[in-house]
């Protein structure tokens, strides 16, 4: 687990805002986000693994992670708004057992909830460092942060085919044909990446803003050919889609 999660804040460049600050209470917080993403791991785990889920079963994974926050200092006061946006994505995954599908609504809609876990670290590690903010406003990662979302999504195309996730890859190529959703999210990363040079010439610190959009329109680059390499694979090979486990439900549940 512990392998993962570094693996997951290596990839979202969250050392990178660590190392902003030489703090000798920095490797003590650092623990303190791995365990925190950890409990919110096993939240996810709970889901995937269950496509009946009552709300009792999930109060004691939110109870965990209210107590993770206190551990790194947030005020109680504040927990549930910092909580607010992985709130309602757990609302998105309860809601495809349902037959609702939230990532039929928009892209960036979806993306923008789907990676609320990697947005609340980033968030923390704000508040236990001020003084980002002068140099580059948390916003500023936002597209970074929807692009690598995508591209987890399209990697996992395979992995997903045994859990219970909502995969916005998958649930779009089911409904809507894997030909429109290629050109759907293709025209999404593009676009995306346009925003993001856009985006740069507001910055407050011209250094830092071009690492980020160099990260971030290098993470375009590869997730499009990831895309691209995916697309091929599910013509070749549709089970990839039509095996999918929410897919199956769904259309257990029309049938």
């Amino acid at each position: 687990m512990i392998s993962k999660i570094k693996t997951l804040f290596e990839y979202r460049k969250l050392p990178e805002l660590l190392s902003y600050k030489n703090d000798k209470e920095q490797d003590t917080f650092l623990s303190k986000l791995y365990k925190l993403q950890e409990n919110i791991y096993h939240l996810d785990k709970h889901l995937e693994s269950n496509w009946e889920v009552s709300i009792d079963s999930l109060e004691k994974y939110w109870n965990v992670l209210y107590a993770d926050l206190s551990d790194i200092g947030l005020p109680q006061n504040h927990h549930k708004e910092y909580l607010h946006h992985l709130q309602r994505y757990q609302e998105h995954e309860l809601s495809i057992r349902q037959g609702e599908v939230l990532s039929r609504i928009s892209l960036p809609f979806y993306y923008y909830y789907k990676s609320c876990d990697v947005r609340l670290i980033r968030r923390l590690i704000y508040d236990f460092n001020p003084s980002l903010s002068n140099v580059f406003e948390l916003s500023d990662w936002t597209i970074f942060d929807l692009v690598t979302e995508i591209n987890d999504d399209i990697d996992d195309i395979e992995e997903d085919q045994t859990v219970i996730n909502g995969n916005g890859f998958v649930l779009n190529a089911f409904f809507d044909g894997i030909e429109e959703t290629y050109a759907t999210f293709a025209s999404y990363l593009s676009k995306l990446s346009e925003k993001q040079r856009r985006k740069s010439q507001w910055s407050r610190d011209p250094e830092w803003t071009t690492l980020i959009e160099n990260w971030t329109l290098e993470q375009v680059e590869q997730t499009t050919k990831l895309l691209e390499q995916k697309h091929q694979k599910i013509k070749d090979k549709p089970s990839l889609i039509s095996q999918n486990k929410i897919v199956l439900k769904f259309e257990e549940k029309n049938n």
